[in-house]
């Protein structure tokens, strides 16, 4: 029992150090604001991003050499397969991203516009911002902790607790109730099957941007209040069907789709077997 809480609190020690580097970043970052806030976007959002994500990643490149005499393989950072898991990591965040879209539009009075109101070099930069931003949250929920949860407990361990700190991530998809929350709590239960399935935070990474980009970028069905939109699609219906003033992320058809890609992603042999460690 004494080793169990011993190990228990060694883990919750080595994520608050990691935690307390990542929010000095983010002070960093506001302490900086009078000369971030006089740059024009994009490039205030992207400073506004890349401060924190630098500062985590920093983080991380410390605790994983400090704590266990590692690289950035122990989060699952790769120089090889590069290219397949970004291509891999685009299909299925495209596919789950235009699905969800798709049968929202098809259900109420949905209505898409085909001409783009943004030209391609904001549209790329917007994607850039996004991917900084989704590496962040990754890195921090799927990243170090994830690792320390599997090797320490097991994959169900590791895949509840970071899908419930990425939840807790969001407080606007708690505020907006039950279906948002579980919506949220499945995104996060997603992108870490993802990170397993392919052995590839970057996978992971590329699926989560493409969500948040198409889907707020593009749609405008996820309202990023830092990020413009060309709002090509607009719907009406019920706010169970639609969602609320939080867009599609509260909608229940979200949570029909993210429960497919669950099933699809599950593999029973990763998951049943328990490390032993």
């Amino acid at each position: 029992m004494k080793t169990k809480i011993k190990i228990l609190a060694q883990t919750i020690g080595k994520y608050l150090l990691l935690l307390v580097i990542w929010i000095f970043s983010i002070v960093v970052a506001q302490s900086l604001s009078p000369f971030i806030d006089k740059q024009d976007k994009p490039i205030s959002t992207l400073l506004y991003e890349f401060l924190p994500f630098l500062g985590l990643f920093i983080g991380h490149l410390v605790v994983i050499k400090f704590f266990e005499k590692s690289n950035l393989s122990y989060v699952r950072i790769y120089k090889k397969s590069i290219l397949s898991n970004t291509v891999k990591g685009f299909v299925i965040g495209l596919i789950w991203i235009l699905i969800s879209a798709l049968v929202i539009v098809l259900i109420n009075k949905g209505e898409i516009k085909t001409s783009l109101s943004m030209p391609f070099s904001l549209l790329l930069s917007y994607f850039i911002i996004l991917f900084i931003n989704s590496a962040m949250q990754e890195l921090l929920v799927h990243g170090y902790l994830f690792s320390l949860l599997q090797k320490k407990y097991s994959n169900w361990a590791a895949l509840i607790t970071t899908s419930l700190l990425f939840l807790l991530l969001h407080p606007g998809a708690i505020n907006s109730g039950i279906i948002a929350s579980i919506n949220v709590f499945a995104a996060g239960l997603i992108f870490g099957l993802i990170t397993l399935k392919y052995d590839s935070l970057l996978n992971a990474t590329i699926a989560h941007t493409v969500w948040n980009y198409f889907g707020a970028v593009w749609f405008g069905l996820i309202p990023l209040t830092a990020y413009p939109s060309m709002k090509l699609i607009t719907v009406e219906g019920t706010q169970l069907l639609v969602g609320d003033k939080n867009g599609m992320e509260t909608s229940i058809i979200v949570t029909v789709t993210a429960v497919v890609f669950v099933c699809f992603l599950v593999n029973k042999k990763m998951l049943y077997v328990e490390n032993e460690q």
